[in-house]
C-alpha cells in the first residue's frame, strides 16, 4: 500500500491550518538538492537504467488521482479521490463509493485502503470510519476510529495484515501538546489499542510507524531512523538501515514552515519541528527471500525504489532516475501509474532477475 499522502510534512501542515484556521501558507518553492545524489548515506547502483514494466490495467481518469492500493494474491484495489475498484486478473470491476450527499453508501474524501479475504477496507478521515464492503461493492458496516485528543487528531493508515482483521495508523495530541502515535486492531470486532508511541521529539509529527511482516515476523519501523523494531517486543534484535539515503529540506521549505510554525498555539509549535532531512521512508513490503522493497523520498514528489537484503544491505535500485510519477507498493509489487488524456495507465515495474 501507498503513504497516506505523498508528504507527510504537507499532510501535517494542511491539517493544522484546517484545525487552526489558519491562512494556508504553500511549502513549495524553489528545487532542493539533486534527487540522484542525497546529502546524507548513500543511493545504491541501479540494477537497469530503465526497468522492464508491463501495462496491467487502464482506469477512467474522471475518478481523480489515485492515492492508495492494495494487493492480495493476484487482485488489486485501487482507491481513487471518488470511489474505489478492484482488478481480477485483467478485468477491472466499476467502481463503487461515488461520494453522493445524503448517501450512506459513499465515501468521503479516502486516503488509504486494505484488501482483505473477503472484504474491501476504506479510511474516510473526515467521518473518522473505515467502511467495510464486500467485494461485490455493498456496504457491509462502518468501523468507528476512537481518538484521544480533539486538538489535533488525525487517521492515517489502514490495514489488514492476516486478510481477515483490519487495523488503523491514529495520531492525536492534547491541548498541553502530549502525542502519541497509536496502531488500533478491531480483530475482535471491537477497537482494541495494541501499540501506543509517544511523541518525544520535536520531529515526532513526521515518524509516522509502518508496520511490516516479514516471513511471519512482525517490525515497526521509523521513517527517519530507519531502525526495525521487533512488533510486539521479543527477543530479537532492532535492526537499522545504518546508510540510507536522505535529502535535506532546502531553506525555502523551511523559512515557510517556521512562518507556519509561528501562528500556532506555543504547546503545538514546540511538538512541530521539521527533521533535518525529509523523512526517508514513504512505502515498505515484504518481496522473496526475506528481502525488502523500499520506497525513499528523494525531495518533494520524487521517489526512488530499492531493494534491501534481509540484513537490510542495499542489493540495488530499479532505475537510474528518481521516480517522478506515482509509484505504489503492495504484495511484494511495485506500480507506477501516468495520467493519458482518455487513461490512467497502471503499468507494473518488474525486478531483474
Amino acid at each position: 500500500m501507498m503513504s497516506l499522502s505523498r508528504w507527510a510534512i504537507l499532510s501535517f501542515v494542511l491539517l493544522v491550518l484546517a484545525l487552526l484556521g489558519l491562512r494556508h501558507l504553500s511549502l513549495s518553492g524553489p528545487p532542493g538538492n539533486d534527487p540522484g545524489r542525497p546529502d546524507v548515506g548513500t543511493l545504491p547502483a541501479f540494477s537497469v537504467v530503465s526497468p522492464d514494466r508491463r501495462e496491467i490495467a487502464r482506469l477512467d481518469p474522471s475518478r481523480g488521482e489515485v492515492v492508495d492500493i492494495d494487493v492480495r494474491g493476484e487482485d488489486v484495489l485501487y482507491l481513487a479521490r471518488s470511489g474505489w475498484a478492484l482488478q481480477v486478473g485483467d478485468s477491472v470491476s466499476r467502481w463503487f463509493g461515488d461520494e453522493v450527499v445524503g448517501s450512506p453508501e459513499s465515501i468521503s474524501a479516502p486516503i488509504s485502503a486494505a484488501l482483505g479475504e473477503r472484504f474491501v477496507y476504506i479510511l474516510e478521515p473526515r467521518r473518522r470510519q473505515i467502511s467495510v464492503w464486500n467485494r461485490s461493492g455493498e456496504l457491509v458496516e462502518r468501523l468507528d476510529v476512537p481518538m484521544a485528543s480533539d486538538l489535533i487528531s488525525q487517521v492515517r493508515r489502514v490495514d489488514t495484515p492476516d486478510g481477515r482483521s483490519v487495523r488503523v495508523v491514529t495520531y492525536a495530541m492534547n491541548a498541553d501538546g502530549a502525542a502519541a502515535w497509536t496502531l488500533i486492531s478491531y480483530a475482535s470486532g471491537e477497537a482494541v489499542t495494541i501499540d501506543s508511541i509517544p511523541v518525544l521529539g520535536a520531529d515526532g509529527l513526521f515518524r509516522e510507524p509502518h508496520y511490516l511482516s516479514v516471513n511471519d515476523a512482525a517490525w515497526r519501523v521509523d521513517p527517519i531512523d530507519l531502525t526495525f523494531a521487533p512488533f510486539p517486543a521479543d527477543e530479537r534484535t532492532t535492526m537499522q538501515w545504518t546508510d540510507a539515503p536522505a535529502w535535506l529540506v532546502p531553506g525555502p521549505q523551511r523559512a515557510d514552515y517556521e512562518r507556519i510554525r509561528s501562528q500556532m498555539p506555543p504547546d503545538v509549535a514546540r511538538r512541530s519541528r521539521l527533521p533535518a532531512h525529509w523523512p526517508t521512508l514513504q512505502e515498505i513490503d515484504a518481496i522473496d527471500g526475506g528481502r525488502l522493497v523500499v520506497e525513499v523520498s528523494a525531495g518533494e514528489d520524487v521517489t526512488h525504489v530499492i531493494v534491501l537484503g534481509s540484513d537490510l544491505e542495499p542489493i540495488a535500485r530499479l532505475s537510474d532516475r528518481p521516480f517522478r510519477d506515482p509509484v505504489f507498493l503492495g504484495g511484494g509489487r511495485v506500480f507506477q501509474f501516468s495520467e493519458e488524456l482518455n487513461a490512467t495507465i497502471v503499468h507494473e515495474i518488474l525486478f531483474p532477475q
